[in-house]
């Protein structure tokens, strides 16, 4: 009697998961998406060095939500173009190197998590500030085919200064 619970229980739990999972199935060649999100990310990844918001922008939803650490969130374009306008006024980046990254890739959604290494001179100084970061970064395959990024977040491996 036991047994044939714990199967009708484990049968109940499978279930639903093998029907989610197919729901949202993954492409059986992510090929094509796999290289746009490069391609995407590549370009970010450059406009950062070259202070190019509308680069940056373009690759972006109309409903994105950007999560940079110690301020508060970005919610769709305007805003994030003008934390970006004001995170260039006050910061050039002069390096910017990917350490690892993993995209996963469901249907019409994938995330994309990492970590960079960078670093950035405030405005007026002479010497750059390095840091690491983690990232993560959630896109979303639109109607006309292209992927847009819908959620990006990053936060420092450094500790916070005087706290141990």
């Amino acid at each position: 009697m036991k047994k044939s619970t714990r199967l009708i229980k484990g049968i109940i739990l499978i279930v639903p998961l093998i029907m989610l999972f197919s729901t949202f199935g993954c492409e059986s060649d992510n090929t094509a998406s796999i290289a746009a999100i490069d391609q995407a990310r590549e370009a970010i990844d450059a406009a950062w060095l070259a202070e190019d918001a509308d680069v940056i922008l373009s690759h972006a939803a109309d409903n994105m939500i950007l999560m940079p650490p110690n301020v508060g969130s970005a919610k769709g374009k305007e805003a994030i173009g003008n934390f970006l306008q004001g995170f260039f006024d006050q910061f050039t980046m002069t390096e910017l190197k990917t350490l690892d990254r993993n995209l996963h890739i469901a249907g019409d959604w994938a995330i994309e998590e990492g970590s960079y290494e960078w670093v950035v001179v405030p405005e007026g100084a002479s010497e750059g500030m390095s840091d690491q970061v983690n990232f993560i970064g959630i896109w979303h395959k639109q109607p006309d085919g292209a992927w847009k990024e819908t959620r990006a977040i990053w936060n420092s491996t450094k500790p916070i200064a005087g706290v141990q």
